[in-house]
């Protein structure tokens, strides 16, 4: 395999590598360039393990198409038709690999995130301008962006538990509560996520 050094390879430094003085990486006589993020099959990772790189990123291309949503405004476009237009072309933007970054995000991040909707409702909507944001989202019958997201995420996750699943045999094996808190053995089986919720503990590592 052929190596393009100068467009698709680069290094990034994690956390608090990124503070250290580390020699340049050299690969055939080619110097890797050292960058704080970079875009990895459509979403961006920073260096610094925060989602900001990202979220700046969708706001941007979101803004740009919110452009073309007011022209069609301007052209006369049935109001149904802008729904449609903007859960067929906007939204999927926002949502874009979800389980990967949601949960990472700050709650300023997610705001960020969920005024892109709030602006293309009132855009789509003029009557609801005034209105608290749930409300516009009754109106408009369209979710808030986080539900969404979370619900991705479960369901994603969920489907991982499946024995059916090719990387369940990745996972480690399931616990029960009463097993993790040192307490008799209970005979349900709690899924990771039950887990998690319920005593904030996540799976036991294999030994």
């Amino acid at each position: 395999m052929k190596i393009n050094y100068s467009k698709k390879t680069q290094k990034m430094l994690l956390g608090q590598l990124s503070k250290l003085s580390i020699p340049h990486l050299v690969i055939n006589y080619n110097s890797i360039e050292c960058v704080c993020g970079f875009k990895l099959l459509g979403v961006y990772i920073s260096n610094d393990m925060s989602w900001n790189l990202h979220v700046d990123y969708i706001c941007a291309r979101v803004n740009a198409r919110l452009h073309y949503l007011k022209r069609l405004k301007r052209a006369g476009l049935p109001t149904d038709r802008f729904a449609i237009w903007y859960t067929s072309v906007i939204r999927p933007v926002l949502e874009y690999c979800a389980v990967v970054w949601h949960h990472g995000l700050r709650k300023y991040q997610t705001e960020a995130i969920e005024a892109i909707q709030r602006r293309t409702v009132h855009i789509i909507y003029p009557v609801i301008t005034s209105m608290p944001y749930w409300v516009a989202l009754r109106y408009s019958e369209l979710s808030s962006l986080s539900d969404r997201c979370d619900t991705f995420c479960r369901n994603f996750f969920g489907k991982l538990l499946y024995p059916s699943n090719c990387i369940r045999h990745l996972l480690p094996p399931l616990v029960t509560l009463k097993s993790h808190l040192g307490l008799e053995e209970q005979p349900r089986i709690l899924d990771p996520i039950t887990v998690l919720t319920a005593t904030n503990l996540s799976f036991n590592t294999p030994s």
